[in-house]
């Protein structure tokens, strides 16, 4: 997140960073979502609704290789 924490919305930079951690415990099939601001390029924030979920199963504990997401 280190360069996106600089246009995540500070009050969803937690959530966002908490979304990604769940890629180590989410099995394939599974549909994660999130809803969060981000940083336009005029300075105004748009809120943006994602989902993913693993192509591929992976051992439990280990984040997904491949990932398929929509972002809105």
């Amino acid at each position: 997140l280190h360069g996106l924490a600089k246009l995540i919305h500070p009050d969803d930079l937690q959530q966002v960073s908490d979304h990604y951690q769940k890629f180590y415990h989410l099995r394939y099939g599974e549909v994660i979502a999130l809803q969060y601001r981000m940083k336009r390029a005029d300075g105004s924030w748009c809120t943006l609704s994602s989902q993913e979920t693993p192509l591929m199963p992976e051992e439990v504990g280990q984040a997904p290789s491949q990932v398929l997401g929509m972002i809105e």
